[in-house]
């Protein structure tokens, strides 16, 4: 619980930080950066989640070398 709090924390401070967008594109950026920095976060406290983010690269990386 004290990890994800941690987390958000970051994230939100880096939305707080990003002067808030009026278009489609910046938002999506900006809430990708956030994701990002929340997940990276989350993986430096939490080996869970690092785990996690070491199968989901490998399987991206199977269906992007066609491997499945």
């Amino acid at each position: 619980m004290v990890k994800r709090a941690l987390a958000l924390a970051v994230m939100s401070a880096l939305l707080l930080a990003i002067p808030r967008p009026r278009k489609v594109m910046p938002v999506l950026g900006v809430t990708l950066a956030a994701g990002v920095a929340y997940l990276e976060t989350l993986a430096a406290v939490d080996s869970e989640t690092r785990s996690w983010a070491t199968s989901m690269i490998s399987d991206v990386k199977k269906v992007v070398m066609g491997r499945s």
